[in-house]
């Protein structure tokens, strides 16, 4: 049987072993401040093998997966599919986000995605506003961007479809 380490690497397609811990990645997130480990934390707990303390991390759920640490890693490692791949290999194992309103997020952007081909901010947003019982949280800036053209009421849908199947077949979601 693969190690944590081993799966992680291979289903990120990122060579988590490279990672210098220059803490780059960490120095540079946007969201550290809220997260109980840092990224670079991350990478090492996966080099050692802490599948469990990974998997109930705060951090793999808070990634706004903005690619600033992939910009600053000196390896090139993109910790954004890591942290993606992180989050779906916890899902997979049974565990539970600690934080419910980022996972019912995630799920909801997954389904848009699967059904239209894209993301759909307008039904994302105000269907995630109802089941997080907050529906009116995001009408106002919902407003300003749907008067600047920014957002539409119906979701635009891609053509290939299988090709968007496949993805999810692969990915098994």
């Amino acid at each position: 049987m693969k190690s944590f380490i081993d799966r992680t690497i291979e289903e990120s397609s990122q060579n988590i072993g490279k990672c210098l811990h220059c803490q780059k990645c960490s120095n540079g997130c946007p969201i550290s401040f809220a997260m109980d480990s840092y990224p670079n934390q991350i990478i090492r707990l996966l080099q050692l093998g802490q599948e469990e303390r990974v998997y109930k991390s705060k951090t793999i759920w808070l990634c706004l997966a903005c690619e600033t640490c992939a910009t600053r890693c000196p390896m090139e490692i993109d910790l954004t599919r890591v942290m993606a791949t992180l989050r779906e290999m916890a899902i997979s194992k049974g565990y539970e986000s600690p934080l419910p309103k980022i996972k019912l997020y995630h799920d909801m952007f997954l389904k848009s995605i699967k059904y239209t081909g894209r993301m759909f901010e307008s039904g994302l947003f105000g269907l995630y506003g109802i089941l997080a019982k907050q529906p009116f949280r995001d009408l106002n800036i919902g407003q300003k961007l749907f008067f600047k053209g920014k957002l539409s009421l119906f979701p635009s849908i891609v053509w290939r479809k299988k090709e968007i199947k496949k993805v999810f077949e692969k990915i098994k979601v």
